[in-house]
């Protein structure tokens, strides 16, 4: 999938900084993160490939998660989180978080 995505670059993108990023992404907001700014952060993601983001969010207590193409869904202190593709079987461990 990303041997895909690198060859659709062109050579210009390919010796400078490509835009490319994991298939899968998580985002920890701090402090000093202004939510609206780690939701667009989020977006980018997904613009740049990601198949799979969770921002979570310790100041809120949630969890939201990404797919492309869809719209996001939060979750208010979710015990855990399990992954879908493309990292099925990754499960979140959110108790510590929320403590």
């Amino acid at each position: 999938m990303i041997l895909d995505r690198w060859n659709s670059l062109t050579l210009k993108q390919q010796t400078g900084f490509p835009p490319l990023c994991p298939d899968f992404v998580i985002e920890v907001r701090s402090q000093s993160d202004p939510r609206p700014m780690v939701e667009n952060k989020m977006q980018l993601w997904l613009d740049n490939g990601a198949q799979l983001a969770w921002l979570v969010d310790p100041i809120d207590a949630n969890v939201t998660v990404y797919h492309p193409g869809q719209p996001p869904e939060t979750l208010d202190r979710p015990q855990s989180v399990a992954a879908t593709p493309p990292v099925t079987g990754f499960v979140l461990d959110c108790t510590p978080l929320w403590s």
